[in-house]
């Protein structure tokens, strides 16, 4: 009997600023003493200081002073800030908003932790946000076809990061798993190769029993995801300058040219193209970014900020 065919459905044409944050302006500054801007957020408006002091101030009250590896954040209304007169101010910003629309409130929160504070020490991951920010200025510059989804990921990983450094020291809700939820968060850290007959007993199964309930979780069978975490902790070694030698043992292969066979089999280079593979879009550093100029995105203007 031949597959009777799908019928065409009148699927909704969805813009990809329906599904992931818009970047309305970016850019890196530099600026000299007495400065003190004003201007209008719409949505909400980080500032990620790399030199000198930044006084800032909020309509709704509050004030503070920030200094290199500080994030700042404004939210909607007119915002001020001012730079400190002992020198030069250099700073990332950013001006952005979740969707069509612009926050009802512009307060980041997450439900488990709570609200973003207003500053936040940013700490060692001040060098992953610069590059995440130079992604956005370059996305923004380059203005490809996939201009939003690029810089919306960006935005999400500046997110990300701003928040585990405000709330790393505070511990949201356990989640409640479910049993096999459990297992593959447990995987992740296993050391070694455990036996499936042995997971299978854990759930009252029998092998083949297991195998296809774990596959309806995972997509793949224990071995093979099992392998397939151990060669994507490897890329990240790679990556992260480790020889093939040194991945292969640290993640769990005795012969190193079975890893390296594995390894191409899965990403399609070799364990010594990992580096060029890692994301030949990224920019290297700042260096080719325009300084103390508004990148804003198409059909964005100035005037969208005036007071």
């Amino acid at each position: 009997m031949a597959p009777q065919s799908l019928p065409e459905l009148p699927w909704p044409h969805i813009p990809p600023e329906r599904l992931a944050p818009q970047v309305l302006m970016a850019g890196f500054y530099v600026s000299q003493p007495p400065i003190a801007p004003r201007y209008r957020v719409r949505g909400l408006h980080y500032c990620l200081v790399t030199g000198g002091a930044m006084h800032f101030a909020f309509p709704e009250g509050g004030a503070g002073i920030a200094g290199p590896g500080d994030l700042v954040w404004f939210g909607p209304g007119v915002n001020q800030y001012e730079v400190d007169r002992s020198g030069p101010l250099s700073f990332y910003q950013l001006h952005w908003h979740a969707g069509l629309d612009a926050l009802a409130d512009g307060v980041p929160v997450l439900p488990e932790l709570g609200a973003l504070p207003h500053r936040v020490a940013v700490g060692e991951r001040m060098g992953a946000l610069i590059a995440l920010w130079d992604r956005v200025i370059q996305s923004l510059l380059q203005a490809s076809p996939t201009w939003r989804l690029e810089s919306a990921a960006a935005v999400l990983d500046i997110q990300r990061l701003a928040c585990e450094a405000a709330f790393h020291r505070r511990r949201a809700r356990t989640l409640r798993l479910n049993p096999w939820e459990k297992l593959i968060a447990r995987l992740e850290d296993e050391p070694r190769m455990p036996r499936i007959s042995e997971l299978a007993r854990e759930f009252g199964l029998g092998t083949e029993a297991f195998i296809r309930t774990f596959r309806r979780y995972t997509g793949n069978t224990p071995k093979q995801y099992l392998l397939q975490r151990r060669l994507w902790k490897g890329r990240r070694m790679l990556q992260e300058g480790a020889s093939a030698k040194e991945a292969a043992r640290s993640c769990g292969f005795p012969d190193p040219l079975y890893f390296s066979r594995c390894y191409r089999r899965l990403f399609g280079h070799p364990p010594s193209k990992a580096k060029l593979n890692h994301d030949p879009s990224a920019p290297e550093g700042n260096t080719s970014l325009p300084i103390s100029r508004h990148v804003f995105a198409p059909a964005i203007e100035m005037r969208y900020f005036a007071v």
